[in-house]
């Protein structure tokens, strides 16, 4: 099969969200003060981003999310799901991309569930993936 560098670059990115029992509560302070940051930022720099927010069923906030890559590149972070403005779980996101890219970065990756079909699929699915 011949791979041309179009069907590279259409590659589709999976994210991988596993819970995460064993975060240490020190961890977690840690984590609850960079969410409180990005949904900060979120209100403040997305135009109707309280509304969107008091909007959602769920929001899955996974703060400063470091990417990296030659290549290959990957994704790694730490965040948690928010219902009701209480964080119910902390999940550890990572994320794997094939295609030209080179360097490093941060972002916060916010994801906002409007219906229930959408936030039950995250929540009881094994696996979740982005971009298919």
């Amino acid at each position: 099969m011949r791979i041309t560098l179009r069907s590279i670059a259409l590659i589709s990115l999976i994210i991988s969200f596993i819970t995460s029992p064993n975060i240490n509560a020190s961890k977690v302070d840690e984590i609850d003060a960079a969410i409180d940051s990005a949904l900060e930022r979120f209100t403040n720099e997305i135009q109707g981003g309280a509304t969107y927010l008091a909007g959602a069923r769920g929001v899955l906030v996974i703060p400063k999310m470091i990417k990296a890559g030659v290549i290959l590149g990957m994704e790694f972070g730490e965040g948690a799901l928010i219902v009701d403005e209480i964080k119910i779980q902390y999940y550890r996101a990572f994320t794997t991309s094939l295609g030209i890219q080179v360097g490093i970065g941060r972002k916060d990756l916010v994801i906002l569930f409007f219906d229930d079909a959408a936030m039950d699929d995250f929540l009881y699915s094994s696996g979740w993936e982005v971009g298919v």
